[in-house]
């Protein structure tokens, strides 16, 4: 049976949590470090707080082609994570991060977010948080059993 969760006296299935930062840009380099090390704390931080991540996909861009950053997504078997970063861009660092969880308490969905968001204001300080969103998801309608039908068999 599914966990339901319990939020403003309403029972949701799903949590949303979407998240935007923008600053000063990093240096090539910098960008490079952080993105290096932004793979293995986003797997930590979803192993140590219980989420199971089945799958990711995880591409650093050095800049040549593209603005210096991250594009990432973590198939998670309740649902998914993303992180998206790109530094000097138009003269500013972006961060976008996402999770929606199903199934799970809210407090672990809530809780990846506030460690995540400690992570990326530690090594970037520069950046201010534009967008906060925790967004509640697929609301819970009690089971109501099918009523039994007689087969008209005139």
């Amino acid at each position: 049976m599914d966990e339901i969760n319990e939020i403003d006296n309403k029972l949701y299935h799903g949590h949303h949590i979407m998240c935007d930062y923008i600053g000063l840009p990093l240096s090539i380099p910098d960008t490079i470090i952080f993105a290096n090390k932004t793979e293995y704390v986003i797997l930590d931080l979803l192993k140590n707080i219980g989420i199971e991540c089945v799958g990711y996909n995880f591409k650093i861009f050095d800049g040549s082609t593209n603005p210096a950053g991250i594009a990432s997504t973590f198939t998670l078997s309740d649902s998914h994570a993303s992180f998206h970063m790109y530094s000097n861009y138009e003269g500013k660092c972006l961060i976008a991060i996402d999770i929606f969880t199903c199934n799970l308490t809210p407090e672990k969905t809530l809780e990846y977010y506030e460690n995540l968001n400690e992570y990326i204001l530690q090594n970037i300080p520069s950046l201010k948080q534009q967008l906060f969103q925790n967004i509640k998801r697929f609301p819970f309608q009690p089971f109501q059993p099918l009523k039994k039908v007689e087969p008209n068999l005139h």
